[in-house]
């Protein structure tokens, strides 16, 4: 029977099982066959709110779909968000489209990422929800592509467009470009990121966003069971810290929800995963929510009520995940809090230098 590869204890016991129960229940959900569920229907219960408030939900009720737990009231849930998914994939497909196909006339291509490249990995497009469209441009399109999508209003309004990948990513576009390949969306023809390049990608973001998101991992998990002929020096390259990264992230995607590794070289550092690492993701999971993981403005901070000083400073705390990254650090197992206390003033005084707007 396959299941989580350990058990976590932690001072926030009573949030991580919540977290825990969520890798339970997304373990191997991507596959064709996903491995039997071990659980109750009191936990399918109490995990629900998380599945269904990450855009898990379908994933869900595919690892109960053939269990005794199908006809419970939050297997019904999970069900209603499945195929409210599946429908979804449908319109999002029109949608690709339509803004491939503007674009095309200006004789601007783009690259799509993330969502509906992900959502390809999976048995079926309604497993993975996404709901804006991710298009790439060179730095010579990006602001020709802004004004043409802007004058298409509510049409355009669910793009949402990337300026390159150097910065976040560290790929140069031209390169990402010369060895995209396509796929079909709709009716016609788009250009992704080769598979070694979306990788990366993935395993970036997720972190970039303090691995907040479940379905994430999951479709870095996806990936990796994908493909068995990939080319890690592509997906790589030759940064550590991105060695590191992509590293950490796979060995989060096999230690919490199983994804099989076997045969990569990056193994050997996916097994030496900070200590702090996975837990620090479960606690993320334990609230899995868009707007739970939104930071507060700054300036919204009421310092004139001091007894309610200690909750506004913790929701605009950064989890140690997106800590790191917003100073490109390295996952390691040196302690987080210099990274957290120096991200959390570096927001603050910013925040601060546009208090008189707000004033």
């Amino acid at each position: 029977m396959e299941g989580p590869h350990r058990t976590f204890t932690t001072p926030h016991r009573a949030t991580q099982k919540h977290g825990e129960l969520v890798a339970r229940m997304l373990f191997g959900a991507w596959r064709l066959n996903p491995p039997e569920l071990e659980t109750c229907e009191e936990e399918i219960e109490a995990v629900t709110p998380q599945l269904l408030g990450s855009g898990a939900g379908a994933l869900g009720w595919r690892r109960i779909t053939s269990s005794q737990f199908r006809t419970s009231p939050a297997a019904f849930k999970l069900q209603q968000a499945y195929r409210l998914q599946t429908l979804y994939a449908g319109l999002h497909e029109v949608e690709i489209e339509q803004v491939i196909k503007t674009l095309a006339a200006e004789e601007i291509e783009p690259l799509l990422i993330k969502g509906r490249v992900a959502a390809a990995l999976y048995p079926e497009l309604g497993l993975r929800p996404y709901g804006d469209i991710d298009i790439c441009f060179d730095s010579g399109h990006y602001k020709i592509a802004a004004s043409i999508l802007n004058a298409q209003g509510d049409k355009g309004s669910g793009v949402d467009m990337h300026d390159g990948f150097e910065a976040v990513y560290g790929l140069s576009f031209d390169e990402v470009f010369e060895r995209a390949t396509t796929i079909k969306v709709g009716k016609v023809m788009v250009r992704v990121p080769c598979f070694e390049d979306h990788l990366r990608i993935l395993c970036i973001h997720f972190l970039k966003h303090g691995g907040w998101r479940p379905l994430s991992l999951c479709d870095i998990a996806a990936a990796l069971e994908a493909q068995e002929d990939i080319d890690w020096d592509r997906c790589l390259g030759g940064d550590k810290r991105i060695i590191n990264w992509v590293s950490c992230t796979i060995g989060l995607a096999h230690e919490l929800l199983g994804a099989r590794v076997s045969n990569i070289p990056v193994l050997t550092g996916a097994k030496k995963l900070p200590r702090w690492l996975a837990a620090a993701v479960l606690r993320q999971w334990a609230s899995p929510y868009p707007l739970a993981n939104e930071t507060p403005e700054f300036f919204k901070l009421n310092l004139r009520e001091p007894a309610q000083l200690k909750s506004e400073i913790q929701k605009r705390w950064p989890n140690p995940i997106k800590a790191t990254m917003y100073f490109v650090g390295s996952f390691n197992e040196l302690p987080r809090l210099p990274f957290q206390l120096g991200n959390f003033i570096s927001l603050g005084l910013r925040a601060l230098g546009r208090f008189p707007r707000h004033w």
